[in-house]
């Protein structure tokens, strides 16, 4: 991972790949080789996953280096964004990390590239890197609030700042308000200078409210190149594959990359199949049709490599789930899900939320205090877990820990 120093003394960087394009160890492919490179499709069972959705109508934000467009894994995929530093469209990338996030997303299931999580979905490209190709501190934030308002249902970020931006965290609070789910990776443990190691969650993904994503190995084992979870930070976290990754390059190329920057978007194109088959669930009943059938490795419950788990695609899309209400699915053979909590009783959800703030606390405190989730590769299927409106944090909080304030009504549909 590349460090890009900030102008007043942090840093941001892209996840697996720095302003320079040079790849963590990239390999190139042939185009026969990159599908058969794509290790996890068969574990995530996502030829299952697109005989029922393929994310037909949702728009996927990416906040990254731009997208090539012309690329033939997303051609006609790609929707002209913004450049945040520049005057362009998105469509301009400084380097290749921007196409490999959206091949990973959206590429296209007739090409013999990289199929993507979401390849009925489109994406929209809002750059952040600037003329020289690095990322200075300050405008993730001004890109999730650009792509709230034109038309993003889900936003990828696969980069990394070690401080919070002015303003972050409240553009965070906008997409929650808006229903917009915005996922980010963790971060990955080594820099581009000698002895650089993190250790946490980087910004934007330790803010309160985003889906922070650590990542896994071919053999579903923790991948030891990923920072660890960051909890009580109101972040949700959450694990997908991250190693011997195949993404598309500028020109028509592939190669191989390791990062959270590619777990980030196979857990966003998860949340655009969510969205695709279940178009009117709030924001905490997206968090929890993700987080609730994500597979329990590591740590009995939330753990600080996994998070809640392995993002399972095919489970969020078919497994009930207990939610204050469950709207009916779309797509192949849908048929209502029954919602299974009647809104009364000690142990029921309260209904859902006034604010962007106060929503992610009453999701945060469902996430802190569930402590007990089957462990899908070990052992038989157990009923879906029910919530609970209080108790114990899941692992012993820092002195400054608060518990969140109750939730309120929920907000308006986007």
């Amino acid at each position: 991972m590349r460090t890009i120093p900030r102008r007043l003394g942090s840093v941001i960087a892209a996840l697996a790949l720095g302003a320079s394009g040079a790849l963590l160890f990239p390999t190139a492919a042939s185009a026969d080789q990159v599908r058969d490179g794509q290790w996890y499709l068969d574990p995530l069972r996502v030829a299952e996953i697109h005989a029922i959705t393929k994310g037909e109508g949702v728009t996927i934000g990416i906040i990254d280096t731009g997208v090539d467009a012309t690329h033939p894994d997303i051609a006609g995929s790609v929707l002209p964004g913004t450049d945040l530093y520049g005057t362009g469209d998105g469509l301009t990338p400084s380097d290749d990390h921007g196409t490999g996030v959206a091949s990973i997303l959206v590429g296209h299931d007739d090409a013999d590239g990289v199929l993507g999580i979401a390849p009925a979905a489109k994406v929209i490209s809002v750059r952040v890197t600037d003329a020289a190709g690095e990322f200075p501190h300050g405008k993730v934030g001004e890109g999730i609030r650009w792509l709230v308002d034109n038309g993003a249902d889900v936003i990828s970020v696969s980069l990394r700042d070690t401080a919070p931006e002015e303003g972050g965290q409240a553009a965070v609070d906008y997409a929650v308000s808006k229903n917009v789910v915005v996922v980010a990776g963790a971060g990955n443990v080594r820099g581009d200078d000698p002895g650089e190691i993190y250790t946490g969650t980087g910004f934007p993904a330790a803010y309160s409210g985003a889906v922070a994503v650590t990542g896994t190995t071919p053999g579903g084992k923790f991948w030891d190149g990923s920072v660890v979870q960051n909890l009580h930070t109101g972040n949700f976290g959450i694990a997908a594959p991250a190693q011997d990754m195949q993404v598309a390059v500028r020109g028509g190329g592939h190669k191989q990359a390791d990062g959270t920057s590619y777990a980030a978007p196979v857990v966003a194109g998860t949340m655009a199949l969510i969205k695709a088959r279940y178009p009117n669930l709030d924001h905490r009943q997206l968090l929890e049709r993700l987080l609730l059938t994500a597979d329990d490795n590591g740590d009995e419950g939330e753990d600080l490599e996994f998070g809640w788990g392995v993002v399972n695609p095919l489970a969020a899309l078919t497994e009930e789930v207990d939610h204050y209400q469950d709207p009916a699915p779309t797509g192949a053979d849908s048929e209502p899900v029954a919602a299974t909590d009647t809104g009364t009783g000690p142990g029921d959800f309260i209904p859902v939320i006034v604010s962007g703030t106060v929503l992610l606390a009453a999701v945060t405190v469902i996430v802190l205090v569930v402590r007990s989730r089957r462990r899908r590769a070990t052992a038989p299927p157990a009923p879906a877990p029910q919530f609970r409106a209080s108790g114990p944090p899941p692992q012993a909080a820092p002195d400054n820990w608060r518990r969140p304030p109750e939730p309120g009504p929920p907000p308006p549909a986007r």
